[in-house]
């Protein structure tokens, strides 16, 4: 029942989604997040930067991020709503 559309590698982009209601999947590449490829979902984002979801590290999952922080490593995008 999910509804899942892919999106290009854009901050606007990405907030739209977000502010439609879309929570976020990306496949990155090792960097930020981890040593090697990953997946992590976006679920909002503030002032201060983007809300991350991290399966890996509860203080990752703490902690918001700037789109140029981890837009390099970004591998695909793809927006999901129920």
């Amino acid at each position: 029942g999910l509804k899942v559309n892919g999106l290009s590698i854009s901050e606007s982009e990405m907030k739209n989604a977000l502010d439609k209601g879309a929570k976020l999947i990306l496949s990155v590449k090792p960097g930020v997040f981890s040593r090697g490829p990953h997946i992590i979902e976006i679920y909002g984002y503030d002032d201060s930067g983007f809300k991350v979801n991290e399966p890996l590290s509860v203080k990752r999952s703490s902690e918001t991020y700037k789109f140029d922080q981890f837009k390099d490593i970004i591998k695909a995008i793809w927006a999901y709503t129920n």
